[in-house]
């Protein structure tokens, strides 16, 4: 058994976002005028027009939704007669959201850079890393080589996917994402429902379940060689007795006394 330590993709593409937005003024101003319209818009008619909320931390990690919104946004201050049949007032849309318009050159120029992180991020979220997946990845950067900035950011990201990648065995697959870990821990708290704020208990053995394809097949087959005994006595062995266990013991003792 090895242990193998993987940079997190999503840290990488936000902490090259930080380096090159950073010190752009039109970024700065773009986003502090979007905070503004936040609460400007709150508890108005408008206010499924609300910006995302941006972090105090880790800002950089979700800004590709506040661009998303701005492109958005724009999209329906160029069709005013939609707004207005749905009952907007157009005076107070451009009072409000008008402001847009300067931007959209800036939104437009960085466009390129976030599709190009995204495109990273999600490559190495679903495909892992694995011997020459750099050159997989070179291949769906190609469309933003037109842009300096996204092109030069696009083979920062291709080098350092193919330093991870070295780590992998041939025809081996390395986790790169923390989103998928966590995913997957989200999915068993929900199969958990309650029992997950009582610590551990045997559906802990459904973990792997989630990880792989359960056909029909390999349900019978599993139940074939499981059977519901084995899986009460490794959890006994393995695991003990969880809070609920020990409460349920504890108030059937008060009970009998009573």
């Amino acid at each position: 058994m090895r242990l193998l330590y993987t940079y997190d993709i999503k840290h990488k593409t936000a902490n090259i976002l930080k380096r090159e937005l950073k010190d752009d003024e039109r970024w700065k101003e773009f986003t502090k005028l979007a905070a503004k319209t936040s609460s400007r818009v709150r508890q108005t008619k408008l206010a499924a027009f609300a910006p995302p909320n941006q972090r105090s931390k880790a800002r950089y990690m979700n800004v590709d939704k506040l661009l998303k919104w701005g492109h958005d946004t724009l999209y329906c201050l160029d069709n005013k007669k939609v707004l207005s049949d749905k009952g907007y007032v157009l005076e107070q849309v451009d009072k409000k959201l008008g402001w847009l318009e300067e931007y959209r050159h800036d939104l437009n120029d960085w466009d390129p850079l976030f599709k190009t992180v995204d495109c990273v991020a999600n490559f190495v979220k679903i495909e892992g890393l694995y011997k020459s997946c750099h050159m997989a990845l070179g291949k769906k950067l190609w469309k933003y080589k037109n842009n300096q900035r996204a092109a030069r950011v696009g083979e920062e990201l291709v080098s350092f996917v193919k330093e991870q990648s070295q780590k992998a065995r041939p025809d081996e697959r390395l986790l790169g994402s923390s989103e998928v870990i966590e995913s997957v821990i989200g999915r068993f708290k929900s199969l958990e429902q309650n029992q997950a704020k009582s610590g551990f208990t045997s559906i802990l053995l459904a973990f792997p379940a989630l990880l792989g394809k359960t056909t029909q097949h390999v349900i019978h087959k599993a139940l074939e060689h499981v059977p519901t005994k084995k899986v009460y006595e490794w959890f006994k062995e393995k695991i003990g007795k969880s809070v609920q266990s020990e409460k349920k013991e504890i108030l059937k003792l008060a009970r009998q006394r009573e």
